[in-house]
């Protein structure tokens, strides 16, 4: 009897797993429709008809999901296709069939690059290593994918700090099955996979200033080059372009190397090469330009930049806006064209407001995509279920008794997963939420950080005639103050000043207050015609208000004039201590571009000091919530007074106080400050 009951319960096992396994039956028309769709470059069509070939059981789960995945990055929407390359591993992680191997290794490189492009290093690694070891342990590891991704693996382990060993033995495992398949195949797939994996190589050591590195590995691409040019039938302007890329990298490592005439060199060459002529090989040569500082080559090359993006019908994003955007409004402010940097800056300012409607909206559109493929996956896997209880009701008319409590079982397990994808749905939907809200607030400290590094004053002036000392800001939380000086025939221009808020605009709006104080300074300009000038500028664009000190002090006589605009008042150290005499003047950029600002005058004695300091310094609080106010900032002044401190000594008192006042644990950000002293 329990024989019998043991060969029905196989006999019913057997037929659920007969009437439920899915084999795939691959045949020559859907390889095809797959082949043509990708020749014709109709990437959504292609999309569509990978899903559907996979409905019908003629394309594998990990195939289908390759090449969706393959269409969605050709349409530019990244999150889509990275949620098709992480199922197609998933789904091929388990099989050893040659063809499922083949899509295993193209989609975990594929998403190597991508997440090594968004700088998620630990991602990549995390995904990138597990497969790379799999393939190596079936001996799948001839294919230029596999070699890819090692190199993508070596330049995740770069920039995360992995240890040399380790990021050499990726990278001369990756350049050994390079020069294998160009010694079996010798031909020119084999040839191009080896120039783009060596030079990500030379480009991610030149990123992290290991020059030496890049030099070395620059000469191996030097040298598949000029192999590859002795070929017959080669197209010369594809061997034209390598070379203008390996000219240009050279010269960056050279130049990192401090050796500037060999940099020089190679840079002549590069600008022999017919590449260097086109608007891509102007954007290339910048790489070179701007770690020399050749500011005004390299602004000109940035010209080209949007003829670049027209061409290449290049829409603006948050990253271009980053990563190009910011380094032309750079180059020109660094060459002195103050027109063409304010320009960049209004032109990046409009294109902002688009560029993040185009990610949110591009966000949205890929969850909806993900979101339908999810519930589609688990539509599909409650068929299945349904298929299997089906085929298992079938042997239950025989083993009823036996399967009741089964029954019973699977009914609560789909309540279960009924309840969870419930929970999962509204659980997805927050974190969407959320994710979208932490990303643009992210976007927008990078580039209002961006914008604060590439402005950050020169040089303190020296001068026997007085004592300088001032602090500046280059990390922590991004704020919009500012301070400024120039030296200028025995005369100091400086000033200080703020934004109210801390957005991108704010930043643009402190950004131009600089640059105009900077150019009219260098004309001697008096203080009410700069503030003056400053505030038609500021009222005649989208501009955030600004408040502004300006003041210039003759070091031979120690005659301060000054004019304020709504930025608190200096603190003046003489026989007491008290505010700077200023006007009750409201910020500019407001709505009045005609109004005018007064100048006042007093004489700093040798033994007089004055300091100055941003609105961040009295509304700064503790961990009480207590602000560090004026009475504290007049008190401290006092106290430094009484001891004679010099104007360096007195500002890293003040530094310390300020922190003392904000706890050793705090990461606020110390605010600036500056301090003049006529010693002549």
């Amino acid at each position: 009897m329990k024989q019998t009951i043991l060969l029905i319960i196989i006999t019913a096992t057997l037929l659920m797993m007969g009437a439920c396994d899915e084999k795939v039956k691959y045949n020559s028309e859907a390889d095809h429709l797959i082949e043509s769709a990708y020749q014709t470059k109709n990437y959504k069509q292609l999309a569509t008809i990978a899903d559907s070939l996979q409905k019908k059981g003629q394309l594998s789960e990990a195939e289908a999901y390759y090449w969706q995945g393959y269409a969605y990055d050709r349409m530019k929407r990244l999150r889509t296709a990275s949620f098709f390359w992480e199922h197609a591993i998933k789904a091929a992680e388990k099989s050893n069939d040659p063809r499922e191997l083949s899509y295993y290794a193209k989609s975990a490189c594929r998403l190597a690059n991508v997440l090594t492009m968004r700088r998620d290093g630990e991602s990549t690694l995390k995904i990138g290593i597990p497969v790379a070891r799999r393939l190596e342990a079936l001996e799948c590891d001839t294919t230029s994918d596999y070699v890819n991704l090692l190199i993508y693996i070596g330049c995740c382990q770069i920039h995360m700090d992995g240890s040399k060993d380790s990021v050499n033995a990726s990278f001369n495992r990756a350049y050994k099955k390079h020069k294998e398949d160009i010694e079996v195949h010798h031909n020119d797939e084999a040839y191009k996979n080896a120039f783009a994996g060596v030079i990500n190589i030379v480009y991610n050591y030149n990123g992290i200033q290991h020059y030496e590195d890049a030099l070395k590995w620059n000469e191996r691409y030097g040298k598949f080059i000029t192999e590859y040019e002795q070929r017959e039938d080669v197209d010369s302007s594809y061997v034209d372009k390598q070379w203008a890329r390996y000219d240009i990298y050279r010269a960056v490592a050279l130049q990192g190397l401090q050796r500037n005439e060999e940099a020089a060199e190679a840079y002549r060459n590069f600008l022999s090469t017919k590449y260097s002529l086109t608007s891509e090989g102007h954007i290339l040569a910048n790489e070179y330009l701007e770690l020399a500082g050749r500011w005004q080559e390299a602004a000109t090359n940035y010209e080209n930049l949007d003829k670049m993006f027209e061409l290449r019908n290049i829409q603006y994003t948050l990253d271009n806006i980053q990563s190009v955007g910011l380094r032309k409004f750079h180059a020109n402010q660094m060459a002195g064209r103050r027109d063409s940097a304010m320009a960049v800056s209004i032109k990046i300012s409009e294109m902002l407001d688009s560029a993040i409607a185009n990610s949110r909206r591009t966000e949205v559109e890929e969850q909806d995509t993900t979101r339908a493929k999810l519930q589609e996956i688990t539509i599909h896997q409650e068929s299945t279920v349904r298929k299997r209880m089906t085929a298992l009701m079938i042997a239950l008319f025989v083993v009823i008794g036996i399967f009741i409590v089964y029954i019973l079982y699977q009914t609560w397990i789909r309540h279960r997963i009924s309840k969870a994808h419930q929970e999962l749905e509204t659980a997805y939907e927050e974190v969407k939420t959320m994710t979208f809200e932490k990303e643009r607030q992210q976007t927008e400290q990078r580039i209002f950080r961006e914008i604060q590094l590439a402005d950050i004053p020169p040089l303190e002036p020296k001068d026997k005639k007085m004592a300088f000392c001032a602090t500046s800001k280059t990390n922590g939380t991004a704020t919009a103050d500012f301070i400024d000086y120039r030296l200028n025939d025995d005369k100091l221009w400086f000033c200080a000043g703020g934004a109210q808020g801390n957005s991108v605009k704010d930043s643009f709006s402190a950004a131009l207050v600089k640059s105009q104080f900077r150019s009219m300074a260098a004309l001697g300009t008096a203080p009410e015609q700069i503030v003056t000038a400053v505030n038609t500028a500021m009222t005649s664009g989208n501009y955030s208000p600004v408040s502004l000190f300006v003041g210039v002090l003759e070091l031979t006589t120690g005659r301060l004039q000054y004019c304020n605009a709504g930025h608190p008042a200096p603190v003046l150290a003489a026989t007491e201590i008290g505010m700077l005499p200023t006007a009750k003047e409201d910020a500019i950029g407001g709505s009045d571009e005609c109004r005018t600002f007064s100048t006042h005058e007093i004489v700093l004695e040798p033994s007089n000091m004055l300091f100055l300091y941003t609105n961040t310094l009295s509304s700064i609080e503790n961990a009480n919530h207590r602000k560090f106010g004026t009475k504290r900032i007049l008190g401290e002044t006092l106290q430094q007074k009484k001891t004679n401190a010099s104007a360096e000594l007195f500002i890293q008192r003040m530094t310390e106080s300020v922190q003392r006042f904000i706890g050793s644990d705090s990461h606020t950000q110390i605010p600036l400050m500056m301090a003049i002293q006529s010693t002549r």
